[in-house]
């Protein structure tokens, strides 16, 4: 036996009580506690991230149809060709059935029909709108809008002006927003009260 004094390995020493009582996992009851606290909390945050969502949502809606009903002005003004936004569910052709909030299209209506005909071009196409959502149009622009040359909204055909509202409402309740259409074309903007908004 030799004269060196024997050492012990750090890892093979036992480890004090206190020191195993510091690192010890929740019990039981300690956990039921945290989860019943994290249920809380996320039943109070829900609504309010639906609620973000859902006002985000309605703006880019918004922002989606006053981006094309533009498009469509100014393609009439730069073409000098009659432009028709018109409410679309394939984003082929247009249609009278339904509501907006199926989707529409932007095309170039060299006939003045208010309808996609062969060798017609579609410039811009957007689909249903996601979420719970219901757009109309109100007065004559249930089905199109139609832009001519000078920029002005004018009926197809008739040539009468063409003026009205659109309303884009949450099924739900809660904000809605409105595009006002004037006969020059031009458009306007605001918020809803949702007991107003039309439903289908």
């Amino acid at each position: 036996m030799s004269g060196h004094p024997m050492t012990t390995d750090a890892c093979s020493r036992p480890m004090p009580r206190h020191a195993a009582r510091a690192i010890r996992g929740f019990t039981m009851p300690e956990m039921m506690v945290t989860i019943a606290i994290a249920a809380v909390l996320a039943g109070v945050a829900a609504p309010s991230v639906r609620d973000m969502v859902a006002r985000n949502r309605l703006k880019s809606h918004t922002s989606a149809l006053q981006t094309s009903l533009m498009l469509a002005r100014t393609e009439a003004i730069k073409r000098q060709v009659r432009v028709v936004v018109c409410k679309s569910a394939d984003q082929a052709g247009c249609t009278t059935a339904g509501d907006w909030q199926q989707g529409w299209i932007v095309f170039l209506d060299a006939n003045d029909s208010a309808s996609v005909d062969a060798g017609e071009t579609i410039i811009e196409k957007v689909g249903a709108l996601s979420g719970s959502f219901i757009l109309q149009g109100t007065g004559n622009l249930a089905d199109y809008v139609s832009y001519t040359g000078n920029g002005s909204a004018k009926v197809t055909a008739s040539d009468n002006v063409q003026t009205g509202r659109f309303n884009l409402c949450q099924t739900a309740g809660g904000d809605a927003r409105q595009i006002d259409v004037f006969a020059t074309g031009r458009l306007s903007f605001g918020k809803e009260p949702a007991p107003t908004c039309p439903v289908t």
